[in-house]
């Protein structure tokens, strides 16, 4: 365990990205709630009454918007989640062979199973319990500081606030997602990993081109895209395992032919969660054992392939 530790220590120290990065993403979040709220104050704003759609709120459906829109606030987390864990697992193998300090850490008693390994806890665990802790410092930065500037507007603008609690059930919703996602995503941070212990040069060629193949072998030979709707289901496909879709979105068939979807604003987000559903999903376990066969294929490149 303590070599473990130390293995996550050091790849925090090295991939500074990990932390600046949501921090960023943070601060500019904050500073465009600010600039018009800033902007707006000197320019004397007040409400003097609401629109006529408004006037119908009732505390719930505040309470149900305040929830919806912290849950909203995580999808550019999540975006620069997914970025720095490819860009980082991608890297993180290439890098200490093309630096030699592959050599320093073999004469070390630590394992090519332990190294490859707390990486691929790096981009499960670390990067997404670090992305998800500075969202939910944002979503309470965020509410504060915008709850007060509707409260300032007096009663009409008190009227379109709600208790940080609403704020809570968006980021407890945003942190079951993280995580959801990092254990769905394993298949594709396992072949990053397989790319960075194997590839020399090219790493983003050699990351997405054997896919792009095989879905055009696929088409040219066959004239399927089975391939190809894996991917694009092993991507969101979590959304559906993880939570109970049907209590918060109706699907109505236009008269044109189109489908209008729409998503029920809920403040109570507990009846979403799926997690045992999830966990029964046998997409996220054959996920889990494509992702094992990539880790494992890393494993034996790094124990053999010492330069880059």
């Amino acid at each position: 365990m303590s070599a473990m530790t130390t293995l996550l220590r050091r790849e925090l120290w090295e991939h500074r990205a990990i932390l600046v990065t949501p921090v960023v993403v943070g601060i500019l979040i904050l500073a465009a709630l600010l600039l018009p709220i800033v902007a707006g104050t000197f320019g004397d704003v007040s409400i003097d009454g609401l629109p006529d759609d408004l006037e119908d709120l009732t505390p719930e459906k505040v309470r149900a918007i305040w929830t919806v829109a912290g849950a909203g606030l995580a999808f550019p987390f999540e975006l620069a989640m997914v970025l720095v864990t490819a860009f980082y697992l991608l890297d993180c193998l290439y890098a200490e062979r093309k630096d030699r300090s592959i050599l320093f850490w073999k004469s070390l008693p630590v394992s090519d199973a332990e190294v490859v390994l707390s990486k691929l806890v790096t981009a499960v665990v670390v990067i997404p319990a670090v992305t998800f802790a500075v969202f939910a410092v944002t979503s309470l930065a965020g509410w504060g500081i915008t709850a007060g500037f509707l409260s300032s507007l007096g009663d009409e603008g008190s009227m379109l606030v709600a208790g940080p609690g609403s704020v809570f059930q968006g980021i407890v919703l945003a942190a079951y997602l993280f995580a959801a996602q990092a254990l769905w995503y394993l298949p594709f941070y396992g072949w990053l990993l397989l790319v960075s212990a194997f590839a020399s040069r090219a790493l983003l060629l050699w990351a997405t081109l054997p896919p792009l193949a095989l879905m055009w072998l696929e088409r040219a030979g066959l004239g399927t895209n089975e391939f190809a709707e894996l991917l694009g289901h092993r991507s969101v496909g979590f959304l559906e395992s993880a939570l109970r879709t049907e209590d918060a979105t109706a699907v109505t068939r236009l008269s044109n032919g189109d489908t209008n979807i729409s998503i029920e604003a809920t403040g109570d987000v507990w009846r979403l969660l799926d997690p045992v559903g999830f966990l029964a999903s046998p997409g996220l376990w054959a996920g889990i054992a494509v992702a094992a066969a990539f880790v494992a294929g890393a494993i034996w490149l790094r124990r053999y392939r010492d330069e880059a």
